[in-house]
């Protein structure tokens, strides 16, 4: 076979694959993938996150993570039905979970409950003590990661604790 030929074989693979996966036009999910058992259906899960928007090789990585290790972390770019794509990954024996921030956070409830002003939340948990005011005021709110760490406060605050405290 010439080189001419093979490069045009090429060039038309690509542009198919360009039509059979297109411009994004969903919406973004970030997901965490688990194998429930013996996962054998490899190929189908590569292709249906080509079609997500994952590149193959970003592909590969995420399947050979979930082998190695039985769980992988992913942000698949370009999801036009977020139920249907989770159905279809369910499908392959694979358990989903979303991977999102917590909703608005009731600062002050949470405070509450572990029995402190706002200064000693403050001081216990890194804070900064007019911050944590704002919040409680309705001034801001806090941002996504910060929401996780205030959900990570109101379960397992000796966690945090840990975290935060340094020995002299």
């Amino acid at each position: 076979m010439s080189t001419k030929s093979s490069f045009r074989a090429l060039v038309e693979r690509r542009e198919d694959a360009k039509a059979k996966y297109p411009h994004p036009s969903g919406s973004p999910l970030s997901i965490s993938l688990s194998l429930q058992g013996d996962f054998t259906r490899h190929s189908d899960l590569v292709r249906l996150l080509r079609e997500g928007g994952i590149g193959l090789k970003a592909a590969h990585g995420h399947l050979t993570r979930l082998a190695e290790q039985g769980r992988t972390e992913l942000r698949i770019p370009d999801v036009s039905d977020i139920p249907a794509f989770i159905n279809r990954l369910r499908s392959l024996d694979l358990d989903v979970a979303l991977l999102q921030p917590p909703g608005k956070m009731d600062v002050r409830a949470i405070r509450e409950r572990l029995h402190l002003t706002q200064e000693a939340f403050a001081l216990r948990f890194a804070l900064e003590p007019s911050t944590v005011r704002n919040w409680e005021q309705g001034r801001n709110q806090p941002d996504g990661p910060t929401r996780t760490l205030l959900s990570i406060i109101e379960r397992h605050p000796s966690i945090v604790d840990e975290a935060v405290q340094k020995k002299p």
